[in-house]
């Protein structure tokens, strides 16, 4: 099945939910295609969650390694660049250059960020601003800024980020137009495959434990 025609479809499902979002909070039925299109997100994150379990059983301990010594020297979390990665390319091309460019990049990012920022949110800031480029995630925080919400909320700055998509909104922007449906949809994948790969290295943490308390 290929995954990358269901990806297309969740990020046009994503685009639908904004124009008929005002509408469906008024008891609006969603049109048909919409409906199929929620399913077809639906198919792809069953699909994709299935394909990625079976690859943390088979190939993580090949990669581990890699992620870990390169987590370890920019002090970023080894399971987010993991994660980052399998969305960039499925583990199938790891290149060690293109990773520690990537964890060079989240580190800065993670530098120039207010210092009692919770964990997660500042990784959630870092793989936005990855994936729409620095110059563009700025434009993005002063436009949350501007709606009066906080530039360094996750919670918030995803609810802005899409806006970039606009004309309406990018035109006054000092870098215009990006992505930001795809940016959104970039980070709520690694976030998936994140606690995907957080349960998964607990259940082997119980498992080992139980073995051990058998011996």
């Amino acid at each position: 099945m290929n995954l990358i025609f269901f990806r297309t479809f969740l990020l046009y499902f994503l685009l639908t939910q904004i124009t008929f979002a005002s509408d469906h909070a008024k008891g609006f039925k969603p049109p048909k295609v919409q409906q199929q299109l929620y399913h077809l997100a639906k198919l792809y994150h069953f699909v994709a969650t299935k394909e990625f379990k079976g690859i943390l059983e088979t190939q993580l301990e090949n990669y581990r390694p890699i992620f870990e010594k390169i987590g370890h020297k920019y002090n970023v979390p080894w399971t987010l660049l993991a994660t980052q990665a399998y969305q960039e390319s499925r583990w199938q091309s790891l290149i060690e250059e293109e990773l520690e460019k990537r964890a060079k990049f989240l580190s800065e990012v993670q530098k120039s960020l207010p210092k009692n920022l919770e964990g997660k949110n500042i990784w959630a800031l870092g793989l936005v601003a990855y994936k729409l480029g620095k110059e563009h995630f700025y434009d993005a925080q002063s436009l949350t800024a501007l709606h009066g919400k906080n530039p360094y909320l996750w919670k918030d700055l995803k609810e802005i980020v899409p806006l970039l998509h606009y004309k309406y909104y990018y035109k006054n922007l000092r870098y215009g137009y990006a992505n930001g449906f795809d940016a959104i949809a970039y980070v709520d994948a690694i976030q998936h495959y994140y606690n995907l790969l957080i349960e998964y290295e607990l259940a082997m943490l119980t498992k080992e434990s139980s073995n051990g308390a058998k011996k």
